[in-house]
C-alpha cells in the first residue's frame, strides 16, 4: 500500500531545507565580510606559505595578480552585458508600447546578474504587465517573448563571446 501524504513530514522537510539555505547564506555573508575586511592579509599569508625562496614568492604574487585581473575582466563583462540587456529591454518595450519601459529596462539590467531567476522574473513580470495593459494574450506573449529573446541572445551569444574575448579564451 502507498503511504498517505503526510503534511507534517512535508512541512518538516521544507523547514529543514529553508533553514539550511539560510545558514549557508549567513556563512557566505560572514566569509565575504571577513575576507574583505582583512584587506591584503590573505595575500600576504599566501605569499608566506609559498616557500622560503624569493622566486616562489614572486610567482605566487604574479598568480594572485593574474587572478585579480581575470576577476576584474569577468565583472566588467557582467556590467556590460547587464547594460546591454537593460537598454535592449527598454527600447523593445518602448517600441511595443509597454508603459514604464525605462523601469523595465532598469529592472532587467539589475536582475540580469541573477542567474536563471532574473530572466524568469523579468519575463513573467513583463508578460503579466503586458496582459494587464493590453488586455490581450497575444500582446502579453509578445512582450514576454521579446524579453525571453533578449535574455536568450545575451545568455547564449553575447555573454560567452564577451567573456571569451575578455579572458582571452
Amino acid at each position: 500500500e502507498e503511504p498517505r501524504f503526510n503534511v507534517r513530514q512535508f512541512l518538516w522537510n521544507g523547514t529543514v531545507g529553508a533553514l539550511s539555505l539560510i545558514s549557508l547564506a549567513v556563512v557566505v555573508v560572514f566569509l565575504a565580510y571577513f575576507l574583505l575586511a582583512s584587506g591584503d592579509t590573505f595575500r600576504r599569508k599566501l605569499v608566506s606559505l609559498s616557500g622560503p625562496t624569493l622566486s616562489r614568492k614572486k610567482i605566487t604574487v604574479q598568480m594572485l595578480n593574474d587572478i585579480n585581473v581575470q576577476i576584474q575582466r569577468y565583472l566588467m563583462v557582467q556590467v556590460v552585458t547587464s547594460a546591454v540587456v537593460g537598454t535592449a529591454t527598454w527600447l523593445t518595450f518602448l517600441w511595443l508600447g509597454l508603459d514604464n519601459a525605462a523601469v523595465w529596462g532598469v529592472a532587467a539590467a539589475v536582475l540580469n546578474v541573477v542567474p536563471y531567476l532574473g530572466a524568469i522574473a523579468i519575463t513573467a513580470g513583463a508578460t503579466l504587465a503586458g496582459f494587464i495593459q493590453f488586455e490581450s494574450l497575444a500582446m502579453a506573449f509578445t512582450v514576454g517573448g521579446a524579453s525571453l529573446v533578449i535574455n536568450s541572445v545575451e545568455g547564449y551569444l553575447l555573454s560567452p563571446w564577451l567573456t571569451g574575448r575578455a579572458c582571452r579564451m
